[in-house]
């Protein structure tokens, strides 16, 4: 074993240091359209450009589950964050994203571009190893059974994080919710990763203390935590909790890739019952010795992940392509035309995706969601034009609009190949809410709870500029 790992060690050198200078950029970087490259043919920080479709979808997305506690929230997390060929992790690695990879070549990084790049993609989740070596908190493989290098030019964990808090304080960006999961804390370094993380992102992370105090210990929705201006959450599900100063101790069920199957059976999640999942991935590949994608798996289409309400997708090799697949609310290129307070729009039944009506006077059913169970889905009593009065939902129900990938999934087998109605008006611009009436019958009624379109309203005033 000490010949196998010696062996390692010397291919993630090479790999560092040699091969010839790119002409331009190359694999990922290619593909992404990145005008500068490094030496070694990878995007350089902060110039992937990011379609504003794919922006708009994926933001739409996050923001459709602001009611949504914390731990329900799917947040598209890249996997081995740190470990990236922007920052020269394997920075010559010669295996071609996607797999099943040409043989010979190697790939020690998890990820091409840099954080920068995967948030601006609409990357929330950073997944980060950080350890003590060459005399600083560094980010790195270290500690396991396969002790990876560390040298002095290995990246900090203090400037992995200012890139982040950086990111935060851009102008569009500071309400956006960030999670950071640390595997492996660095042990016996409390005050030092503590430090980092306050000087990095200051009053915005929910401390356990605050949790505690504020919140009675019970996690919020991410649309409170944005409200409290609470939006980093530092998570870690090692036995070192650094004191709890900064980092939360928590835990979710842990699966492979390569375990996951497509809806319904979804890897054996349940996607409308309680419980967060995490499925993560490995694109690495050691020569003769470790090949991530056949051992662990590898998620290249998320497009059943987002049916099955995967909260933590942990994904290698984060790209544009591969987040396209995540989006199952607009159809591509939709908003085809500026959205205004009289638009109207509708999920489709043949392409499943939403649409901007030509029209508002179309004869369509409105979607009604129950006001108790959100996954329970049923059509209005009649058809008609678009309108937030007359709706005839059947009582407990109401006109909505599915929050996440499964709610979309239920209601689209229950329409068919039918056009429907659904209820994005809250989020247009110049949208003024209806006045709403108590039902006396109903406990669920607008003095004991909010509506759907309440909802949506509230959310859409505190993201309001983050569009």
């Amino acid at each position: 074993m000490f010949y196998t790992v010696d062996l390692i060690q010397l291919l993630i050198i090479l790999s560092t240091f040699s091969g010839s200078e790119s002409a331009g950029c190359a694999y990922i970087s290619a593909d992404a359209g990145c005008q500068q490259c490094n030496e070694q043919g990878h995007c350089v920080r902060g110039t992937v450009p990011v379609e504003p479709w794919l922006k708009f979808a994926l933001k739409t997305q996050r923001d459709l589950q602001a009611d949504e506690p914390f731990f329900n929230v799917q947040i598209l997390d890249a996997h081995n964050a740190f470990n990236t060929r922007a920052d020269n992790y394997g920075g010559n690695d010669t295996c071609a994203w996607p797999p099943p990879y040409k043989r010979p070549c190697y790939a020690f990084a998890n990820q091409e571009f840099s954080f920068t790049d995967m948030l601006n993609m609409g990357i929330r989740g950073f997944e980060i190893d950080n350890y003590w070596c060459k005399n600083d908190m560094r980010m790195a493989h270290l500690g396991s059974d396969l002790k990876l290098l560390c040298f002095e030019r290995t990246r900090t964990f203090s400037d992995g994080m200012n890139e982040i808090g950086e990111w935060l304080r851009l102008t569009g960006n500071s309400n956006e919710l960030i999670r950071i999961y640390l595997d492996r804390p660095g042990s016996g370094y409390d005050e030092i990763v503590n430090n980092i993380l306050l000087e990095s992102f200051g009053n915005r992370i929910l401390t356990p203390s605050e949790l505690t105090e504020r919140y009675g210990g019970v996690w919020p929705t991410m649309k409170t935590l944005q409200e409290d201006s609470n939006n980093v959450i530092i998570l870690t599900n090692s036995v070192d909790d650094l004191g709890g100063k900064t980092i939360h101790r928590a835990s979710w069920t842990n699966r492979k890739f390569g375990s996951f199957t497509p809806y319904p059976l979804c890897g054996g999640k349940s996607p409308g019952s309680p419980g967060t999942w995490r499925f993560y991935g490995d694109g690495t590949h050691y020569p003769i010795f470790w090949d991530g994608p056949t051992q662990t798996g590898v998620v290249t289409d998320l497009t059943e992940v987002m049916k099955c309400h995967v909260q933590y997708p942990a994904m290698d090799f984060v790209n544009k392509q591969m987040l396209r697949t995540a989006v199952f609310t607009w159809a591509d290129g939709e908003p085809s035309i500026p959205l205004t307070s009289e638009s109207c729009i509708f999920l489709s039944g043949s392409d499943h995706r939403w649409h901007v009506a030509s029209s508002c006077y179309r004869n369509l059913y409105f979607a009604c969601q129950h006001r108790e169970f959100k996954d329970k889905w049923t059509l209005s009593e009649k058809a008609g034009h678009y309108s937030l009065q007359n709706v005839n939902c059947p009582h407990m129900f109401e006109f909505c609009i599915p929050q996440n990938g499964y709610r979309n999934q239920k209601l689209l087998e229950l329409i068919g190949d039918k056009d429907v109605w659904i209820n994005y008006s809250p989020w247009l611009p110049g949208y003024v809410p209806l006045p709403e009436e108590p039902d006396p019958t109903n406990y669920f009624s607008a003095s004991s709870t909010f509506t759907c379109s309440t909802l949506l309203l509230i959310s859409s005033l505190i993201l309001i500029g983050n569009i």
